[in-house]
C-alpha cells in the first residue's frame, strides 16, 4: 500500500510540475486531486496518506500558509504556489513540511541564480519563475527520503 501511495504522490507532483512549467499556472484540479483523498484519509482514519494525524496535518497546513504568503503579498509567488504547499503540508504534516519547504527555497534560489546568469539581472526579474517545480522538487525529496525511512 505504500508503495501505490508514494507512486500516485510522484505521480501528482509531476503533474503539478509540468503545468506549472508549461503555464506558469497550478490549476485548482490537480490541487483538489489530492486535496479530496487526503481528507478523506483523515477522516476515515484519523491518518493522512503519509501517515500524519490530524494535528500534524492542519500544522502542516497552517505552516505552509505562514511561510509563503509573504511571498504571495510581494507578488513573488502565485496563488496557486501557496495552495500548492497548503496541500502539501496538509498531506505532509509537520514536520515533513518544513523539510519539503526548506529543499524548496533552495531549488528556488538555485533557479534564480541560473536565471541571472543566463539571462542577466535585469531581464532575470522581468521573467516568471515557475515556482511550484521548486515547491514539487522539496515535495518528491521529502516523500523519497521519508518512504525509505531517512526522515
Amino acid at each position: 500500500m505504500l508503495i501505490a501511495i508514494t507512486g500516485a504522490l510522484l505521480a501528482w507532483a509531476l503533474l503539478i510540475a509540468v503545468a506549472d512549467w508549461r503555464w506558469r499556472k497550478v490549476p485548482n484540479s490537480l490541487l483538489l486531486l489530492l486535496l479530496l483523498p487526503a481528507l478523506g484519509m483523515l477522516l476515515l482514519q484519523g491518518q493522512g496518506l503519509q501517515s500524519a494525524g490530524w494535528s500534524s496535518s492542519l500544522l502542516g497546513a497552517l505552516t505552509a500558509l505562514i511561510l509563503t504568503l509573504p511571498g504571495y503579498m510581494l507578488s513573488r509567488l502565485g496563488a496557486g504556489d501557496v495552495k500548492l504547499a497548503a496541500v502539501m503540508g496538509l498531506v505532509q504534516g509537520w514536520p515533513l513540511v518544513a523539510w519539503t519547504l526548506l529543499v524548496a527555497a533552495l531549488l528556488l534560489g538555485g533557479m534564480a541564480l541560473l536565471m541571472v546568469l543566463h539571462f542577466g539581472l535585469a531581464n532575470a526579474r522581468q521573467m516568471r519563475m515557475p515556482a511550484a517545480i521548486a515547491f514539487v522538487g522539496g515535495f518528491i525529496a521529502t516523500l523519497l527520503l521519508h518512504s525509505q525511512g531517512w526522515l
